[in-house]
């Protein structure tokens, strides 16, 4: 093309675009795009003017659409999306993902440690699992007895899931001796065994929150969306705003990408997949990520490099990105970028910060503690009911005697002298016995 110019506009929007001086404070132009308008350039020899747009170290698509419209550009130096028909839009264009980045599951409290093992329909199992051995042990014994034991067997049923060994079963004979076996077998030996396995499998090591993969669980767990102006005007342009509505924090440009560049996991991002394989680079030798990909995409749009209509060189443009797709060389490019970017410390690697040894503090023994806690309330528990129970029979026993007084001194009235010769203390002290001869 002998040296024919092309006007491109030029500011700074990492992965896509960079602009900084160099040593010598000549500007550089770099960055995914950039990088493809000059191979473009330099294979078909055409010369490139750049032209910073406003305030260019933060530019915006606003900026470069502003310069297009006015025809002060041949080219954008940035992606941009099909979403307007007053420009054209190199072919083929490819399909821009835009994901929420979440943060990466936490780990659960030590203290929950001891509910891990089973899922919740599994405990709820066990406790009617518990009452229904309790019922069916007492009613053995009603039968045998002829009174009811609910608290003896209750404990023994107790000890039974908690394979505690130095319980004494009730002395049962023939078939219900080993009805009973099976059953403590069944409801003990078990499920002790299964539970204690699990839970020695995970003290040793970390457990952790299930993973976000919806926008319902990053309210459930307030964790904000943290978006700017032009995602705003990008979620709304296509009727996406609505699915994160009421759970989203608009900030400034700058707060924002201070929060993103980072990954701060007190925040969730919607990002496009260009500038999430960017930013995310910064995790590739953290033991744990700070920030994931949610599974599924939140909006998907067209996307290539914009220019005029009538631009005389659209079809060469055409042509040249359908090679580039073609051979692959825009995923070479986009890890030079990578590279670029943590050159330039708009990305660094970051650290993992836990792995020295640190001695025990209070949150490793929370789970004994509570054990221990449970335990006091239960044994406390236990003796008030045991205080009840006994107190109800002194009750019953007082209200006895007091009726076989009555009746000695009703007989000695009607002048029966055997009968209050007998005494008192024989008649109506002498137990149970006694009291069941008074008429």
């Amino acid at each position: 093309m002998q040296g024919y110019p092309l006007k491109i506009s030029a500011g700074n929007n990492p992965p896509r675009a960079f602009v900084y001086p160099n040593q010598n404070n000549e500007m550089i132009y770099s960055g995914i795009v950039p990088r493809l308008i000059k191979i473009f350039a330099r294979h078909f020899n055409f010369t490139l003017q750049w032209m910073l747009v406003p305030n260019y170290q933060s530019s915006s698509l606003r900026d470069c659409m502003a310069f297009l419209l006015e025809n002060k550009i041949d080219l954008c130096g940035d992606f941009m999306h099909f979403n307007d028909k007053l420009y054209a839009i190199a072919a083929p264009v490819f399909i821009n993902y835009g994901y929420i980045q979440v943060p990466f599951s936490q780990t659960i409290p030590k203290y929950q440690y001891f509910l891990q093992p089973f899922e919740n329909s599994l405990w709820y199992s066990i406790c009617i699992l518990l009452a229904v051995h309790t019922l069916v042990l007492s009613l053995i014994h009603r039968y045998k007895s002829n009174f009811w034991s609910l608290g003896k067997f209750f404990l023994l049923s107790l000890q039974s899931i908690l394979f505690v060994s130095t319980y004494n079963l009730p002395p049962w004979r023939g078939h219900l001796k080993y009805f009973l076996y099976l059953l403590l077998t069944l409801t003990g030996f078990i499920i002790s065994t299964l539970y204690v396995t699990f839970l020695s499998s995970i003290l040793t090591t970390n457990v952790y929150e299930p993973q976000i993969d919806s926008v319902e669980e990053l309210k459930q767990r307030k964790i904000p969306i943290l978006t700017n102006d032009l995602d705003i005007e990008v979620l709304k342009y296509f009727d996406s705003l609505d699915k994160i509505s009421g759970n989203y924090l608009n900030v400034d440009i700058t707060t924002y990408g201070k929060h993103r560049s980072r990954l701060n996991p007190q925040y969730a991002y919607i990002t496009f997949e260009d500038k999430c394989d960017f930013y995310l680079y910064q995790q590739k030798f953290l033991q744990r990520p700070r920030l994931r990909l949610m599974t599924k995409p939140s909006i998907a749009l067209w996307a290539n490099i914009p220019m005029h209509h009538n631009w005389p060189f659209l079809d060469l443009m055409h042509r040249y990105m359908l090679r580039i797709f073609e051979t692959g060389l825009l995923t070479h490019i986009q890890e030079l970028t990578k590279e670029e970017g943590i050159v330039l410390g708009h990305i660094r690697f970051l650290k993992t910060s836990n792995l020295d040894s640190l001695p025990l503090d209070i949150h490793y023994f929370e789970m004994p503690a509570i054990l221990l806690g449970i335990g006091y309330c239960s044994a406390l528990l236990c003796f008030i009911g045991e205080a009840l129970i006994k107190l109800s029979d002194r009750f019953v026993y007082t209200g006895a005697t007091a009726r076989c007084f009555e009746g000695v001194l009703a007989r000695c009235s009607l002048g029966d002298s055997a009968g209050c010769s007998a005494g008192v203390p024989d008649r109506c002290f002498g137990g149970a016995s006694a009291i069941c001869t008074v008429p």
